[in-house]
């Protein structure tokens, strides 16, 4: 898979102008969801119901916590959104339902799913790690929001986390002080591998390489370290500051794809964050997927990056159906125009 997505951040020196000031960091979105589950005090085996078009993050915080996961289906109205069927929720009698917004919007159903949770007595939490920068006051209902800064995200920075809603004294007593020195230096080696067009040399990845080796990322639940907020920070900073360059570029993607009849926007309410577009593929995905590649357009499937075995896709009708067409393409601010400009026009060539 030919996958890059870069950040807004230019380059580590941007980071001097932003303080390290950034409250209830965590080492990853999935640590910031797991410490949400453990702040309801939920018994062991809880039902949490979580979309399964999503990274495998989200199922991975509930067994950690020893939770059980329900995986949701897509909606048949074939967009990336998650069916919160709420007839079935109540029959899996589910004490916990992780609300996922996916590249940049807002679950279009929200208000409701608020509005069910709120009946029934059953916590939700806003996974928002995608999004930042969309309208908080529309998420704000609830039990916690998580945000994150790591691969293509709105928010790319130094990878780490944000998490809304807990207390500061739980905080403090389920986060480790210190950041192990794998994670110190796989921040520093993350924003480098962000930043559009910067290449890596032969003897950083043999540092890299050696790094990992001798201090193995640990699965501890960590505060970001200095680092790590000033570029997140950065990067929460370039969100509004970058926003029409974002929407440009969007829309000259968006517009070549009206030129091709076998590929289209998979969902737009026009007020989405712009930072990447995400088309769903009439047939023949793989062919696109090989025409991609082939002219060097970087590009993610979120389904081919998921463990099957752990999903049990055959039983999700269509998530079996629509996930594999759906391809994420980079429109960040911090990539030229011109190459932008190349990828629409070669957009209207797929056939």
């Amino acid at each position: 898979m030919n996958y890059f997505f870069p950040s807004l951040i230019g380059s580590k020196k941007e980071l001097k102008l932003y303080s390290a000031n950034l409250p209830f960091s965590v080492n990853s979105g999935k640590n910031a969801l797991r410490l949400l589950l453990r702040s309801f005090q939920l018994n062991e085996g809880s039902v949490v119901a979580i979309p399964v078009f999503v990274c495998d993050s989200l199922i991975k915080a509930v067994n950690a916590e020893k939770h059980i996961p329900l995986l949701l289906d897509l909606k048949k109205d074939a967009t990336f959104w998650t069916d919160y069927d709420f007839d079935y929720l109540q029959k899996m009698d589910v004490k916990v339902i992780v609300l996922v917004h996916l590249y940049g919007f807002i679950h279009p159903e929200t208000e409701k799913i608020i509005l069910f949770c709120k009946e029934k007595g059953i916590k939700i939490i806003h996974d928002a790690a995608q999004s930042y920068g969309v309208d908080e006051k529309k998420i704000s209902e609830g039990d916690g929001i998580v945000y994150s800064f790591g691969p293509g995200k709105s928010t790319t920075a130094a990878r780490g986390a944000i998490v809304k809603g807990l207390s500061l004294n739980f905080y403090n007593e389920n986060v480790e002080k210190k950041i192990s020195i794998g994670h110190y230096f796989d921040a520093h080696f993350f924003l480098e591998s962000r930043i559009f067009n910067k290449k890596k040399k032969y003897f950083q990845k043999y540092f890299q390489k050696i790094i990992f080796k001798m201090f193995p990322l640990s699965d501890k639940i960590y505060g970001m370290s200095h680092f790590q907020k000033k570029a997140a920070n950065c990067a929460i900073n370039l969100v509004e500051k970058r926003n029409i360059e974002r929407e440009k570029r969007y829309q000259l993607m968006a517009k070549s794809l009206t030129q091709n009849s076998l590929l289209k926007i998979a969902y737009d309410d026009v007020k989405g964050l712009y930072f990447k577009v995400v088309i769903t593929v009439s047939s023949e995905v793989n062919k696109f997927k090989h025409f991609l590649f082939e002219n060097s357009i970087p590009f993610f499937c979120l389904y081919d990056s998921l463990d099957k075995k752990m999903y049990k896709m055959t039983t999700l009708k269509y998530f079996k159906k629509e996930a594999p067409n759906f391809i994420e393409i980079s429109c960040e601010a911090s990539i030229p125009m011109a190459e932008i400009e190349r990828i629409a026009r070669l957009l209207t060539q797929f056939k």
